[in-house]
């Protein structure tokens, strides 16, 4: 029988960690992180399969202890698993305070407004008496253990990158003078609900020493519990190695993590973005006070000192109120461009980052900052633009009254589902403040053209595919263009009149079938525009060659900006031109190589699809709220006063260091398993079943009277009015046969409908003769 080794276990034996880019994306990492098998043997079976939305406990023998309430506030200290404390470097852990070897837990069961100092509550960074130069926040809601742990990772080497940056004066001077960078730096991770995170998740947050699992309080004398607060600064992160967690060990070296203040915050109840937010600027924050906040969501992995690049462009002008840094797809290498929809996503972000952004920062005011990563001078942001970007917290809704979000027309509503905007108009216009406003027209000509994307893009369509028999480009005959431009037409009408059936009764994933083909419909549309577009472009500069070389002239070079072709022909040069110019000045040029053909294709879905449904469901306002934690199976503690004590104190139980380290060794068995995740289809509920019955015979319905009302008004044909055979005698017959064919139609429907009445007066007259006629008869 194999003997099984128990923690403690020593994490800071030598291992090179070699890999000078430490922010490869953990392929070849020679040796920098721990791989499961190097860990002590594994306590659980190799067949055991991790239930999904586990509570895994091993027996605890537990120790009772008295935890005094501060001004009725439960924050107890927890001693961390030995193999995380021996992890820290001696460097660090020289201190003689509880830092590296507890850590903090805090039963919040107040509103995030009212998190102060005053009302007793405390973070320990605030008790160190810390400087908080750059708080980072990470807001996360149900994303799964990989996606944590890529954002996870890549702040803590952003952290390392920043405090270990010679080249910036502040942070050397600041290390000089006995506050080292990592003290300067809080790192929030800020949960949206326990009920609704990946369970998972929690696995990776106790292998680092940030969580534990059995501490939570569910209500502390009678208050419910809003948030569980746990406080730890810690030197070990989890990256992703292949698919696989895999545990990276402090080393010292240059490449060496440095510890990171974290603060976990899990929310008890699923209250939305904007309510994570509060309790980052109106609890941290506050109490914290940071120069720079940076927000990022969960999922998003931070580039090689993106970070710095944010705090830097702060620290170079006081002015700055906030910015955002690029946000592009992660395409692994070009592999996922194949998905024709990431490659659209990576083209627009591409160009959105190279002609967009550079355009509104030439204003001063950049209309968006994406909350997947940007950032916020703090004292910019306090005050008014503050309050009204959370107006948007449905959990004020009943504080504020008419003021919030039950007060709110449906307009000013749906204004709220972009809240990021909000923010960033409030802080530029803040009043009696540096933070400037300034008019970017961009914005009304996007409005403009995003209100009449729908019209603009249909003329467009159909006026240049019916250039084609005008000018000259016939495949087959003149009357064959016509009708396939005319099918055309009405394929494209036909699936933008299913797209409003579809966004007023429908779920996006009860339809999918319907959608997927609309996309293909669209594209194979596009395809067919785009090659009429550069057709008609190449004959228009055949012909001006052709006149040029003849004779030339500025009348002959003129010649390319008449209509109806020279308008297309400039607008494709110039948008192309403009956009393989812009990508080469900024040298990332490969996106036009790559996803400019998929982003074409789906161009007209996203005008159509998009537009349609935003617009009919503009009565949505929800944010996603899925439900309320189920916190049934966490203790709940009551205070009262002991024999000899200055306060009121709970009882509150601890467990011995032995079954602290035997429970995380299993925890660290489960965070760096690999799981094998399988795509459940969604089943469809009855309601999608009925809606589907309904959409589906409404689009019959529709579908049958518009193919009749395009038959009738097309029964006559087509007269080719270019042909230079044709004579007035030839028109004059062609409309004689329309007129003809369409008074044969509304003949039958006249004596159809005649036929009918005369029926049903007919019957109703049998029916008077034979009551009346036999009155006399009847039996009484």
């Amino acid at each position: 029988m194999s003997e099984t080794h128990q923690y403690p276990v020593s994490f800071s034996r030598s291992v090179p960690l070699g890999d000078s880019d430490p922010f490869a994306d953990f392929e070849d990492v020679n040796g920098r992180v721990r791989s499961y098998e190097q860990f002590p043997e594994n306590p659980l079976p190799k067949n055991y399969a991790v239930p999904q939305g586990y509570s895994f406990r091993l027996p605890r023998r537990g120790v009772t202890r008295r935890v005094k309430l501060t001004n009725g506030n439960f924050i107890a200290e927890y001693a961390v698993p030995t193999a995380v404390h021996n992890a820290i470097e001696a460097k660090y852990a020289a201190d003689k305070s509880t830092e590296f070897s507890h850590m903090r837990y805090t039963a919040a069961t107040c509103d995030p407004d009212f998190f102060t100092q005053e009302n007793g509550w405390s973070l320990r960074a605030k008790n160190y008496g810390r400087e908080t130069q750059l708080l980072i926040a990470v807001t996360s809601y149900n994303e799964d253990e990989t996606l944590y742990a890529r954002t996870l990772h890549g702040v803590m080497l952003n952290v390392r990158d920043i405090c270990k940056n010679r080249r910036s004066k502040y942070w050397k001077t600041s290390a000089e003078a006995g506050q080292p960078g990592w003290q300067k730096i809080a790192v929030a991770l800020i949960v949206d609900g326990l009920d609704n995170m990946d369970k998972s998740v929690l696995d990776i947050l106790a292998t680092v020493g940030v969580y534990q699992d059995g501490i939570m309080k569910k209500m502390v004398d009678g208050k419910e519990t809003q948030a569980h607060i746990f406080e730890y600064t810690t030197q070990l992160s989890v990256a992703t190695v292949n698919g696989r967690p895999q545990l990276v060990l402090p080393q010292d070296d240059a490449l060496d993590l440095v510890p990171v203040q974290i603060i976990l915050i899990i929310k008890a109840k699923n209250q939305k973005k904007i309510n994570s937010h509060r309790w980052l600027f109106n609890a941290v924050g506050r109490m914290l006070l940071p120069e720079v906040v940076c927000l990022i969501d969960a999922g998003t992995k931070p580039g090689p000192r993106s970070i710095y690049y944010l705090w830097e462009a702060f620290y170079n002008d006081p002015h700055l109120g906030g910015c955002c840094g690029e946000i592009h797809a992660m395409i692994e290498r070009g592999k996922k461009l194949v998905n024709p929809l990431v490659a659209a996503q990576n083209f627009e972000y591409k160009m959105s980052n190279i002609l967009d952004k550079p355009l509104e920062s030439s204003f001063g005011y950049v209309s968006v900052l994406p909350g997947a990563f940007s950032a916020y001078r703090y004292r910019a942001i306090l005050g008014r633009p503050l309050e009204q970007y959370f107006h948007g917290d449905t959990s004020l809704a009943e504080r504020l009254g008419d003021k919030g979000i039950n007060g709110m027309s449906i307009f000013r509503k749906n204004m709220f589902l972009a809240e990021d905007r909000i923010l960033c108009f409030e802080l530029v216009a803040k009043a009696n403040d540096k933070w400037t406003l300034t008019y970017a027209l961009y914005n009304i000509v996007s409005l403009f053209f995003s209100w009449f994307a729908l019209a603009n893009l249909w003329l467009t369509f159909s006026i240049i595919i019916d250039l084609l028999p005008s000018q000259g480009v016939i495949f087959g005959s003149l009357v064959l263009v016509h009708w396939i431009n005319v099918g055309l037409k009405w394929l494209y009408l036909i699936f933008l009149g299913l797209q409003f059936v579809l966004a007023l009764g429908n779920r996006p994933k009860g339809e999918r079938f319907s959608y997927s083909l609309t996309f293909w419909v669209y594209a194979v549309l596009a395809v067919y525009i785009l090659f009429c577009s550069f057709w008609l472009t190449a004959l228009a500069f055949k012909g001006i060659l052709k006149d040029f070389a003849e004779n030339a002239s500025q009348n002959t070079i003129l010649r390319i900006l008449e209509p109806p072709v020279g308008p297309l022909a400039a607008a494709i040069l110039s948008t192309f031109g403009i956009y393989f110019f812009a990508s080469f000045l900024y040298a990332d040029p490969w996106h036009m190589f790559s996803s400019l053909l998929q982003y074409l294709c789906l161009a007209p879905s996203f005008v159509n699809v998009l537009n349609v449904y935003a617009f009919c469901n503009l009565h949505d306002v929800s944010w996603g709220t899925k439900g309320s934690d189920k916190a049934d199976t966490m203790p709940s503690v009551s205070s009262d006063k002991a024999a000899g004590a200055d306060g009121p104190s709970v009882e509150d139980t601890t467990h011995i260091q032995e079954d602290i380290d035997a429970t995380f060794q299993a925890t660290v068995s489960r965070a760096l398993t690999k799981r094998s995740t399988k795509q459940v289809p969604e089943k469809l509920t009855l309601d999608d079943a009925n809606r589907t019955f309904r959409t589906r015979l409404v689009t019959v319905w529709i579908l049958t009277n518009a193919a009749l009302a395009l038959g009738v008004k097309d029964m006559g044909g087509w007269l080719n009015i270019d042909d230079p055979n044709i004579s007035e005698k030839a028109i004059q017959t062609f409309e004689n046969r329309y007129a003809g064919l369409r008074n044969t139609y509304f003949s039958i429907i006249l004596y159809s409908t005649f036929g009918l009445a005369f029926v049903r007066f007919v019957g109703c007259l049998v029916y008077w003769i034979r009551r009346n006629m036999c009155r006399c008869f009847r039996k009484t």
